[in-house]
């Protein structure tokens, strides 16, 4: 398996995980749907990721993980244009095989209501403390960007020290694991009631 692959469904499982945290319901909306599948296959470039509901949480894996309950295939552009809501299966080439219900239920219950979550974490927070944990998750998520832009860069130039492109992008991809990480942990603080609440 290919360890950039097994990188990017890591950041991916971590930060979805992350955002679902913030939504009181997500857990249990998921663990109505423990074990349900879905398989995405990207043709342009050609790769794949299967996301399954396990124990109320996601897993994401570069890999096959049983057998999936639909297939979501299209191009990269395509992909996107349809996860993010701008455009229907219909209207982009993404065609769907197998269950269409069970891929809407997976798909509802990975949207978190983020609307409700942070109106309560603004109104119960002081207005610093949000602002401060957004620009230092904004900051960590600009640097790892460079970083994986100076790495890239460097990657299409001649390298003298033998190392190969993949070699090169490493540090970068662990720099942005790293920056989603302190991203999750920061949204995992936001979500807990503050002091004030307990009493």
């Amino acid at each position: 398996m290919n360890p950039l692959d097994t990188l990017f469904a890591d950041l991916a499982e971590t930060l979805g995980n992350a955002l679902l945290n913030l939504d009181a319901d997500a857990k249990q909306r998921l663990a109505d749907l423990d074990g349900r599948c879905i398989r995405i296959e990207c043709t342009l470039p050609s790769k794949s990721a299967t996301l399954k509901v396990q124990r109320s949480r996601v897993a994401v894996s570069a890999e096959a993980i049983g057998e999936a309950d639909a297939v979501v295939q299209g191009s990269m552009a395509d992909l996107i244009a349809w996860v993010l809501g701008g455009a229907s299966a219909e209207s982009t080439a993404v065609r769907i095989e197998g269950d269409q219900g069970a891929l809407a239920e997976v798909t509802a219950a990975i949207t978190p209501n983020l609307v409700n979550q942070l109106s309560d974490a603004l109104s119960n927070s002081p207005g610093e403390d949000v602002l401060g944990a957004l620009e230092l998750a904004a900051a960590g998520l600009h640097s790892a960007a460079e970083g994986t832009a100076h790495a890239i860069e460097q990657g299409l130039k001649s390298s003298p020290d033998g190392l190969s492109p993949l070699a090169q992008l490493t540090p970068a991809f662990e720099l942005l694991r790293e920056g989603v990480l302190d991203l999750a942990l920061k949204a995992q603080e936001l979500a807990k009631p503050s002091r004030g609440d307990l009493s």
